[in-house]
């Protein structure tokens, strides 16, 4: 007995008369499996609009092989759930709840400016860090995580600072303490994380178990 054929396989007419039974979502599922489905569902139909892309990545998230990932409205990507804080995937912007589409990841909000410069971002109920006044060039580089600590209230919030330059940066000198708002009160910060983003807060959400 032969072999079906598989899907793949069939003639591309049939899967244009299949394409255009798809609803949106499952149009951009199907685009996303390969180059040749890319270039025909596009042909098809006009190619999806970023809210089209937004509420495919929704839905995707309760399809259990994306178990342990969510939606990222800012950059349109499935992401770990260690890449948000932790009040992004909770209440109504948990999975399948009606405010899932305003979920941005940690970095995006970084990037982007949605967190400010000198806010206090919790990405847990143990963990946070603060984003250095510096973030006002945010550009694509490298970042660090830099620790210390207030020579006034004692308080220590690792601050996430931009590496914009390998000129003296008076940022660090300046910055607020997050707690008491002394100024120029972080004193010599040691142990700095450097890198991209992502990895700088993956090394954090590790190491901060031994950090006590």
């Amino acid at each position: 007995m032969a072999n079906a054929p598989s899907f793949s396989s069939l003639p591309v007419e049939i899967h244009l008369e299949i394409i255009d039974r798809l609803d949106g979502p499952a149009r951009f599922a199907l685009a996303y499996t390969s180059h040749y489905f890319e270039q025909i569902v596009t042909r098809q139909v006009p190619p999806p609009t970023n809210a089209d892309k937004l509420g495919y990545l929704c839905e995707a998230e309760k399809w259990p092989v994306y178990h342990g990932y969510f939606a990222c409205n800012q950059c349109l990507k499935m992401r770990p759930a260690n890449a948000f804080s932790a009040k992004q995937l909770q209440g109504k912007r948990s999975r399948g709840y009606s405010e899932n589409g305003r979920r941005f990841c940690l970095s995006c909000g970084i990037r982007r400016h949605i967190y400010q410069p000198g806010h206090v971002i919790p990405i847990d109920k143990r963990g946070r860090f603060a984003v250095c006044w510096c973030n006002k060039f945010p550009g694509t580089g490298s970042y660090s995580l830099l620790f210390g600590g207030c020579t006034r209230c004692g308080e220590a919030i690792p601050v996430i600072h931009y590496i914009w330059g390998y000129a003296y940066q008076p940022c660090l000198d300046y910055f607020s303490c997050c707690s008491c708002g002394y100024k120029g009160s972080l004193n010599s910060l040691d142990r700095p994380l450097c890198g991209q983003l992502d990895e700088i807060i993956h090394q954090y959400r590790t190491m901060r178990p031994e950090m006590g």
